[in-house]
């Protein structure tokens, strides 16, 4: 009877939408992954050529008006 009192109440509590350890692998694999895709998108992207902005500095055409028949 004594023994019993030593032994702490136990539950693994293993719910049907808890994650497995397969499913934990392949969630880390693929945030990895995307973590790596992502950084090397940051590294790259300002060594990139960029081509300076033309705006158009002309005057706007004169209105046409309308044709009166």
């Amino acid at each position: 009877m004594a023994a019993a009192t030593f032994n702490p109440y136990f539950r693994r509590f293993d719910l049907p939408w808890s994650p497995n350890e397969e499913i934990e692998r392949r969630f880390r694999l693929i945030l990895r992954t995307l973590v790596i895709v992502f950084g090397l998108c940051a590294v790259i992207l300002p060594f990139l050529p960029h081509h300076p902005q033309v705006i158009n500095t002309l005057a706007p055409p004169p209105p046409v008006a309308a044709g009166r028949a």
